[in-house]
């Protein structure tokens, strides 16, 4: 595969289908603006789902959370991004539950 640059790599990516299984972030309040706590959006939308679960979309923007998330189990968070967050807390289950730290995402 040849190398792409971030901007091709996004240039494939469209907006979340509108679907009652996937909500929007935005949708919920965030800005998206690296200046506005987005906490508070990001779990309401997460919350939105109820028991069923379902998907979070999270368009591209910078977003700031700068409290815990409780991510309810059967709940996808899907965005432009590749990967977990590098955190032990998330990738190493041996560790036990552990508090996002706060960060601009």
């Amino acid at each position: 595969m040849a190398n792409l640059s971030a901007q091709q790599k996004n240039a494939d990516i469209k907006p979340h289908p509108e679907s009652k299984d996937i909500v929007s972030v935005l949708d919920f309040g965030a800005k998206a603006d690296s200046k506005t706590d987005d906490t508070n959006a990001f779990q309401k939308a997460m919350d939105s789902f109820g028991q069923k679960g379902g998907t979070v979309y999270i368009p591209n923007g910078t977003y700031v959370i700068a409290g815990s998330l409780n991510i309810p189990q059967a709940v996808t968070l899907k965005g432009a991004f590749e990967s977990v967050p590098s955190h032990n807390g998330i990738r190493n289950a041996t560790l036990g539950y552990r508090s996002l730290p706060s960060k601009v995402w």
